[in-house]
């Protein structure tokens, strides 16, 4: 029976990407918080020079004096602000980190069951943290499925290898699940063929035993006929010479005599 599995399917962990959003805005703060007490000053140094030059003066807007609002907040609430702004960053560190390690697992427990049925590496999806370092978020391992030639049980271990690999991780991905049921489907056809080639031997095997016990009936029929060809003969001698003593006289007298020798020669060993 042919197998109808593609040659090599990939197990995966597919990307999960912390928030972009909530590595944006870390980034954004990583990149601002360190200068931003600086920035306030040099603002406020420069608002005042334009304002002391006429023909440069800046027109009193709203958006000025929020600026200059800004500029005079207290430094203990900016100390604030930066602490909170770290801990943001840091979380998102955090959370890349661990699916970092997360992913690795992943992958490497499915190369270390498919052995040398694995068909590539482990390859990776990258996201950049706050910090400038790539974090893995996603992965995946090729797997050789394609069943063994005229060998299906041979291509029954190999499917069980797969199925094992695929589900190998401690939360297969819905890719794995795919493997998994395509490794099982495999294993059901290998079965069917087996069973299959079973039947054909159990058959062969028995058409050979009819087939001997036939040819040893016909020898033994042809033993009895020749037996019976080399007896019967044998068996008619009697009767025949009966009859042609009692047509010849002579013959008749023959017979007595040699029946009275038979006989002086048999008393003659009695009585030696």
């Amino acid at each position: 029976m042919a197998m109808s599995i593609n040659a090599s399917i990939m197990a995966s962990q597919p990307a999960a990407m912390i928030p972009q959003a909530q590595v944006t805005d870390a980034n954004r703060i990583a990149e601002n918080s360190p200068k931003s007490a600086t920035d306030n000053r040099i603002a406020e140094q420069n608002s005042e020079a334009l304002n002391s030059i006429p023909s440069r003066r800046i027109p009193s807007t709203s958006s000025v004096s929020q600026e200059n609002t800004s500029s005079s907040t207290d430094p203990a609430q900016q100390t604030q602000e930066e602490r909170s702004a770290q801990q943001q960053i840091d979380s998102v560190i955090s959370q890349l980190k661990a699916r970092d390690r997360e992913v690795r697992a992943h992958e490497q427990a499915h190369l270390s069951a498919a052995g040398s049925y694995a068909t590539s590496g482990a390859s990776y999806s990258y996201q950049t943290g706050p910090d400038g370092k790539r974090y893995a978020i996603g992965g995946e391992v090729g797997i050789d499925t394609s069943p063994i030639a005229n060998d299906p049980e041979a291509t029954l271990q190999k499917a069980m290898i797969v199925q094992q690999a695929a589900l190998a991780p401690a939360q297969p991905s819905t890719q794995d699940l795919r493997v998994a049921s395509a490794a099982s489907q495999m294993m059901n056809e290998a079965r069917a063929e087996i069973l299959e080639q079973q039947q054909v031997e159990m058959d062969s095997t028995s058409s050979l035993e009819e087939s001997e016990t036939q040819e040893n009936s016909g020898s033994t029929v042809a033993a009895n006929q020749i037996d019976n060809q080399v007896e019967s003969p044998a068996n008619q001698i009697e009767p025949l010479q009966s009859d042609l003593i009692k047509q010849n006289p002579g013959l008749q007298q023959l017979a007595m005599e040699r029946s009275q020798f038979e006989t002086r020669l048999t008393l003659s060993n009695v009585f030696a």
